[in-house]
């Protein structure tokens, strides 16, 4: 069965909901502009709680799908700096979590602590030019000072 949702973004507060798999032959876009947001804070996981993020291969219990899926839980995320991207039941229901909000949040994360890396890396390469350049001068003072 194929549906066409031509119109649909016309609708504010829409909701699609769908049991199976959803294809797109676009882009799935979500809103994300600034001057639409009061930003409440800035979110950062700790490289850690990224690097310890249980990856897992599952199958649904719940339903009759004998597929084996690759991805992670919203428990352990509920538990991290990026809950705001988990969206827990207080019943049996199911957790659900924006997967794309925290692969964003991880993969800026990451990229921050590499810049750090880098420039602190940056740094010790230079000192250590300084010094290696500073050990030449030394040794060549070390050997006229012997010949004399």
């Amino acid at each position: 069965m194929s549906f066409s949702f031509v119109t649909l973004t016309q609708v504010i507060g829409a909701k699609l909901y769908v049991a199976g798999n959803l294809v797109a032959t676009g882009e799935v876009t979500s809103g994300s502009d600034e001057r639409y947001k009061r930003i409440e804070s800035h979110a950062e996981i700790d490289i850690n709680t990224i690097a310890n993020a249980p990856i897992i291969n599952f199958k649904w219990t719940d339903r009759e799908d004998d597929r084996v899926h690759l991805g992670s839980t919203a428990q352990y995320w509920y538990n991290t700096s990026l809950c705001n991207g988990v969206i827990p039941t207080n019943d049996d229901k199911l957790w659900t979590m924006g997967y794309g909000q925290i692969a964003l949040a991880g993969l800026v994360s990451v990229a921050k602590k590499v810049v750090n890396h880098e420039e602190r890396l940056q740094i010790v390469e230079e000192e250590l030019a300084y010094y290696k350049e500073k050990s030449q001068m030394l040794e060549q003072q070390l050997n006229e000072y012997r010949r004399v």
